[in-house]
């Protein structure tokens, strides 16, 4: 599978990786900024904003089947009742969210789980995807307030 370059891990990204720790904070929690924050500057905003929206983008359906196969694939020994359903449900829940988040988890599930079932893969998907989508609101509260302070500064 050829990941898009828009959906490459965010050290692809220097302006994102530089404010890892706003965009992404440990706890995921965002505290509303402040009148007097120090704010990431627009350009970098808004290249880390265009990126992260394009790296939200959903698998294609090749991709993943791919990606549906490839977790099925590291669960020799389970045995479902309908093993074309079961691959249906996963290949939904991967298409509905990025394709690196969706190989992430594909890696990730089978050295944690004994028994695969479609709730935890769509439970880490979200986790996943949920960060970015963080990120993307925090970047755009970024552009918001610039766009204040801006206003401010240029009212008499």
């Amino acid at each position: 599978m050829n990941l898009p370059i828009a959906q490459a891990p965010i050290q692809a990204l220097p302006e994102a990786e530089k404010h890892r720790a706003e965009l992404f904070p440990y706890d995921g929690r965002h505290p509303p900024l402040a009148a007097n924050q120090r704010l990431i500057p627009r350009p970098e905003c808004e290249r880390i904003e265009a990126w992260l929206a394009r790296s939200l983008e959903p698998a294609r359906e090749d991709d993943a089947m791919e990606l549906a196969a490839l977790l099925v694939g590291g669960f020799t020994r389970q045995q479902v009742n309908d093993p074309d359903a079961f691959l249906w449900h996963l290949r939904a829940a991967f298409s509905r969210h990025p394709a690196d988040i969706g190989y992430e988890v594909a890696q990730a599930i089978p050295a944690t789980l004994r028994w695969l079932d479609v709730a935890t893969v769509n439970e880490a998907l979200d986790e996943r995807s949920n960060r970015r989508k963080l990120a993307l609101i925090r970047v755009r509260e970024h552009l918001a307030e610039h766009d204040r302070r801006d206003q401010s500064r240029s009212e008499p």
